[in-house]
């Protein structure tokens, strides 16, 4: 479920609307298998351990794309940005 509206968000919202579903006074939740959650969290710290990052805590956001393999599909890493640090420069 979305925690804060963003564009992202509406645009699902509209994709749902227009398949037929109403919206109005419901959630929407995502589920997914926790065996890819958890591919998709240590996908997440290890890119950003190649950043010099080394704890989740300083991760700000990371933007997965889904790529097409000959298996099926695959999740790569696009773009991540970290939290500002407090060491003086």
């Amino acid at each position: 479920m979305w925690k804060s509206s963003n564009p992202l968000m509406r645009y699902e919202a509209e994709l749902i609307e227009e398949a037929g579903v109403e919206l109005d006074g419901r959630h929407m939740l995502r589920f997914i298998p926790i065996e890819l959650e958890q591919q998709l969290a240590e996908a997440e710290l290890e890119f950003a351990s190649m950043s010099g990052h080394e704890s989740e805590a300083e991760i700000a956001l990371t933007v997965f794309r889904c790529i097409t393999t000959d298996g099926g599909y695959e999740f790569r890493i696009a773009d991540q940005r970290y939290r500002p640090t407090n060491e003086p420069q």
